[in-house]
């Protein structure tokens, strides 16, 4: 038998009946063993259609001998037996069930992403589940359920955008601002110069570090209740220095410069989420950046990640503004 996490949530119709007829039908299925469900909590909806009532949401802890596919098919069938329909996304729904996680597997499929690729960054999620089961690890970013909980109510609601030239971050920030009313920190230029690579890393990185302090006093942390919505975004990660001079320094002259660099990083603002993003069609990092950027962001223990890939520009905006939403 393995453990598993799983979200159910309702804002069409008798949501306190659907969420229960939902609980008894996992539970009476021959190879699940209800451990724990939490109590309903209400929460708004974010992105869709205006107009849809508050969403009532819950987390039921399972052990099961099904596999994560059966598992994630078992769902989609109660879905279906339930009203669900998917026309347009964010809309709203009879009950809508999500597979967050199944012990520390994780999967990567079209069709199958385990952990659930927001549940880190969603109160609406964190809160059910960290009722029942705050111990869980979250295998992605290797806190456990109680940590990831913790970060969302502590620190401050900073979004940092990963991804070398072309990914369209200097965009997107603005973008995300315009449309949430945040505080904006862009990258410096990169300098015209003819100096060493880890010199203009290190320029770079005293500006970034000068920004982000700037930020800081501009912003104030969330603290999980507030009515008015108060967040930065920066279009730039202060650890992508680390991508470019990995590809343009010996091993020795790395490690010099993050060894400099180390103590100061971790104590500048931290993200309470990073969004890593792909670049646009048609574009090409330079050197392998990319590739770099991505093995850094997604090493565990550095919180939160959000990974948008194949994405448009609006679909883009609209997943990043969502997600600043759902942490609060």
């Amino acid at each position: 038998m393995t453990t598993s996490l799983i979200a159910f949530g309702a804002n069409l119709g008798n949501r306190t009946e659907t969420l229960d007829q939902t609980c008894q039908r996992l539970s009476s299925h021959e190879e699940i063993t209800r451990i724990a469900r939490s109590r309903p909590y209400q929460t708004s909806p974010i992105g869709g259609p205006a107009g849809q009532q508050d969403f009532l949401n819950a987390a039921l802890l399972i052990d099961t001998s099904l596999s994560p596919r059966q598992l994630l098919l078992l769902l989609q069938t109660i879905e279906t037996e339930l009203g669900r329909q998917r026309h347009q996304r964010w809309d709203q729904r009879p009950i809508d069930l999500d597979l967050l996680l199944y012990d520390t597997l994780t999967i990567d499929e079209e069709e199958l992403q385990v952990p659930h690729p927001h549940m880190a960054f969603r109160r609406f999620v964190l809160e059910p589940a960290v009722e029942i089961a705050p111990a869980l690890i979250h295998p992605s970013s290797g806190w456990t359920l109680q940590q990831l909980y913790e970060h969302l109510n502590s620190a401050t609601n900073y979004l940092a955008l990963i991804g070398p030239t072309g990914s369209g971050k200097t965009k997107l920030a603005r973008d995300v601002c315009d449309r949430l009313g945040g505080q904006l920190a862009l990258a410096p230029a990169l300098p015209a110069t003819s100096e060493a690579p880890e010199e203009v890393e290190t320029q770079l990185m005293e500006e970034r570090l000068q920004q982000l302090d700037a930020l800081a006093e501009r912003i104030t942390p969330s603290t999980g209740s507030g009515t008015t919505l108060t967040f930065a975004i920066s279009d730039f990660w202060l650890n992508q220095s680390y991508a470019y001079v990995r590809k343009t320094l010996s091993q020795e002259a790395q490690e010099q410069f993050q060894d400099h660099w180390k103590t100061t990083v971790s104590q500048a603002l931290q993200p309470k989420l990073r969004v890593l993003l792909d670049p646009a069609a048609g574009e090409t990092s330079p050197s392998g950046v990319q590739q770099v950027l991505r093995e850094l962001a997604l090493q565990p223990f550095q919180g939160p990640l959000l990974h948008l890939t194949d994405c448009h520009p609006l679909a883009v905006v609209e997943e990043v503004s969502a997600a600043v939403l759902s942490m609060q």
